[in-house]
């Protein structure tokens, strides 16, 4: 019988060379130990940071003491496993080396039975400064490749030689992220003894006909000796126990059973179905019938392609899930947390709920960032959330030797076989950027036919055939963005593109509107945080972005420049913070909407849409649409609407107002659309009324309104053309200003609300007298989400919008922190 014991829990840890050791957590990092220990500030608040940059440079050991009964050393094998060892790291148990790791990405297992005793056993693990071996490593190489500096927004920049090291990239600092390259054990560690085979990963393959779908399960064992037993298995509570009698030979083998599944419930991603998922069983019985071990997970049975046909155009990139094409809709994925060890199940729901919240199906693992933990895929899973899953190398030029190659190869391999499971993940990605920042921006550098032979080493001869044998029926893409190979990166008529010339370039919203991917992975625009959510890090005054502190954390150099241009653009230019970060997020809001909408009017040639980015790692001003806190910037309204399964957009031409529905939903819908143009002053008129049947997953003009028509009944500064579209009880509303939003003569509302408990928190309803836009619910301190903010009010048409607290909270509490303000009213 397989015996597990913990390593979990209380540790001590030193910086090597100190002799006091300190209380330390497992899992966890140096950079909290200190914390925890008082040694050092949170590096996330203020200017904090930059005072613990030694801590990446230092070297640290951990050691704790562990007990073992006599029959646990006599086991036939007693193996060490560490789920997570960041990163380089020597281990040593009762003063006998053990090993030396350097992948932060690896499951490492060794025998350790010669150097344990009955009793009282030791454990030391030192971990050597990741910065210190990368260079090290870029000395011993004679070549300084692209990623090894770290520059601040304010231009210091700092060596950190990221590429050299298998760890996660973004600790290097990011420009979203701090730069706070931490050391420890993140992941469980415990020891195994066993005198039977036991169980290290479990993965399936399916087989779908027309009534039934051929599961084979196949086990991935351990043995000490060779040695009979039987595999048995069990899918569901329907499905009869599949048992295979086989001989296991020493070491590592895999062994495979055929489970048939009549009439079975597929996984569906969410707005197609049900994620159905069935409980999998699989256990190792010894010769003599006793269960020496078991692995229980779950499966999700579905079908995954990627569809590239030729066309007019170049060539589509569509996802297809159990037979239909899906418009993939959602947001790239980073850690949420600089040190990934202390992100909970709880808020990793929380997350993944936004994403919902927004009307998303798929979220982009970043390759910048870690493999994430068990629950994001659980939670992914169980929500029907497709997952995009890069492996670990972001822009960057990688080391292409061997040594190297053997460490990419075998993280890769641990985690596919880790992951396989998962119906939520839709495809394999080789990478971030790389080929296109070598193709495109490192084309000059002087060892640039280095950077491309060792680039496809790395991704098409080493990592590709890994993935292939590994996981055969899910799509491998070589990486993000990519036309598949062969010719430019980043085509928008081919594969997948990353379009940034609106944030980067600097070019204005309406070049979206120019541009029609087959599916974009990464586009995106800054803004700030609420305020209550800076003053959460912030503990100096809030004046402007030009403070030093609210400057530090802002990681793009001309974030700040780039976000008052075109808030200037639009509206004005704002007169202090308040007015700054509201601004910002509509800002913000308003570019995503541009691209979206157009690119969702472009359906089937552009199938998807992920923007940058979901979610903060830190109180910081970036791309997020949720920040640290959890809060909803504007943005993430924004997308509830633009990627509502049922949505209506107005496209502009040279002399008219188009109207299109677009449709997700996997049914035809009885459509009733509504146009009216709203003066503001508060006048009502009717252009339109259409009814319609709108087919499965449909993208059609609905009508088509003359400006002239529009400008007779006012000054085009002085229209708010609104649509509601409904369809069996789904509701969706926009509106198109015929003029730049800064130059429409809106009136000062008088907005009333009247504020309710409910069952799901409070309730607040809402009047107004005259058109009232961007409308923002702002309940300070009180941390929660809105069914709908920064929303557009109409007289005589009352809103009513829920608010689900985060933090308990009285309704005199709420009501007393609720602010409302609308484009002409602070």
């Amino acid at each position: 019988m397989r015996n597990t014991i913990s390593l979990n829990g209380p540790w001590r840890f030193r910086q090597v060379g100190e002799t006091e050791w300190v209380p330390a957590d497992v899992p966890g990092c140096v950079h909290t130990d200190l914390m925890a220990a008082g040694r050092i500030p949170d590096p996330l608040h203020d200017l904090n940071e930059l005072d613990v940059l030694w801590i990446d440079e230092a070297d640290w050991e951990y050691k704790r003491e562990f007990d073992l009964d006599e029959a646990a050393t006599k086991r036939a094998a007693l193996w060490l496993v560490c789920e997570g060892l960041d990163t380089i790291a020597e281990i040593s148990v009762n003063d006998h080396a053990v090993s030396r790791t350097q992948n932060m990405f690896r499951r490492y297992r060794f025998d350790v039975a010669e150097h344990v005793r009955p009793g009282e056993n030791r454990i030391r693990i030192v971990f050597r400064s990741p910065v210190r071996i990368g260079k090290e490593r870029a000395a011993a190489t004679g070549a300084e490749l692209p990623g090894t500096e770290y520059t601040w927004s304010n231009g210091r920049t700092r060596k950190v030689y990221r590429p050299y090291v298998r760890k996660a990239q973004y600790q290097f600092g990011w420009d979203w992220g701090p730069c706070l390259a931490t050391s420890g054990i993140w992941r469980d560690i415990h020891l195994i003894a066993t005198d039977t085979p036991v169980i290290e990963y479990v993965t399936t393959q399916q087989r779908h006909d027309a009534n039934h779908i051929a599961l084979t399960v196949t086990a991935h064992l351990l043995s000490t000796s060779t040695t009979k037993g039987t595999l048995a298995v069990r899918v569901g509570d329907a499905v009869e126990q599949m048992r295979v009698p086989c001989t296991l030979e020493a070491g590592e083998s895999t062994t495979s059973a055929g489970v048939l599944i009549e009439d079975p419930h597929l996984w569906q991603p969410v707005g197609y179905g049900e994620p159905y998922l069935y409980p999998l069983e699989v256990s190792w019985e010894t010769a003599d019938g006793e269960i020496a071990d078991t692995h229980a997970t779950r499966v999700g049975l579905r079908t995954v392609e990627l569809i590239r046909e030729p066309d007019d155009v170049g060539e589509s990139w569509t996802l297809r899930v159990n037979g239909r094409d899906i418009f993939c809709k959602g947001a790239n994925w980073i850690p949420a947390d600089p040190f990934p060890h202390r992100v909970p199940r709880e808020r990793y729901a929380a997350l993944i709920d936004a994403a919902l919240d927004a009307n998303m199906n798929m979220l982009r693992v970043w390759g910048g960032g870690i493999f994430e933990h068990d629950a994001f895929y659980e939670l992914c899973d169980e929500r029907g959330v497709l997952v995009w899953q890069d492996l670990m190398f972001a822009c960057a030029g990688y080391p292409a030797d061997n040594e190297f190659l053997a460490e990419a190869a075998a993280e890769t391999r641990h985690q596919i076989r880790r992951l396989h499971n998962h119906p939520c993940i839709a495809l394999w990605c080789g990478d971030n950027e790389n080929e296109w920042l070598i193709d495109a921006f490192w084309s000059k550098m002087p060892f640039w036919p280095t950077l491309r032979k060792d680039y496809k080493r790395l991704i098409n001869d080493t990592l590709a055939p890994v993935v292939q044998e590994e996981d055969p029926q899910r799509p491998w893409w070589p990486g993000s963005p990519s036309n598949g190979g062969g010719g430019v990166p980043n085509d928008p008529d081919r594969g997948d593109a990353h379009f940034w010339e609106v944030w980067h370039e600097r070019k204005p919203f309406e070049r979206y509107q120019e541009i029609m991917p087959r599916f974009c992975s990464e586009f995106g625009f800054q803004s700030l945080p609420s305020l209550a959510t800076l003053r959460s890090a912030i503990s100096t005054p809030l004046t402007s972005p030009d403070d030093e502190t609210l400057q530090h954390h802002q990681r793009h150099a001309r974030g700040y420049k780039i976000i008052k241009e075109n808030i200037k653009r639009l509206f004005r230019e704002p007169c202090d913070l308040t007015d700054w970060c509201y601004l910002s997020q509509i800002t913000h809001g308003l570019a995503l909407q541009t691209a979206v909408e157009h690119w969702r009017r472009g359906k089937p040639r552009c199938m998807g849409a992920l923007y940058w980015q979901l979610q903060d790692c830190w109180v910081v001003s970036s791309w997020a649409s949720v920040d640290y806190e959890l809060r909803y910037k504007a943005a993430h309204y924004f997308a509830k609407r633009f990627y509502a399964p049922l949505m209506s957009s107005f496209a502009r031409t040279e002399n008219s107002l188009e109207l299109w529905a677009t449709s997700d939903l996997p049914q035809a819908v009885s459509l009733d659309a509504r146009i009216e143009a709203w003066t503001v002053a508060g006048e009502c008129h009717v252009l339109t009324r259409e009814s319609l049947e709108l087919p499965v997953q449909a993208n059609q003009l609905l009508t088509t309104i003359p400006l002239d028509d529009l400008t007779q009944i006012a000054p085009a500064e002085e229209l708010v053309v609104r649509c509601v579209t409904e369809a069996n009880g789904r509701r969706h509303e926009n509106f198109h200003l015929l003029a730049r939003p800064g130059d429409v003569r809106l009136q000062h509302p008088q907005i009333e609300t009247e504020v309710a408990g409910s069952s799901a928190g409070y309730t607040v309803r809402v009047t107004t007298d005259v058109p009232a836009l961007y409308v923002e619910f702002d309940a300070g301190p009180v941390r929660g989400t809105l069914s709908d903010n920064y929303i557009a009010l109409y007289p005589d048409a009352p809103v009513e919008l829920t608010f689900r607290p985060q933090d308990a909270k009285d309704l005199a509490g709420f009501s007393g922190a609720l602010h409302v303000r609308s484009l002409v009213t602070k």
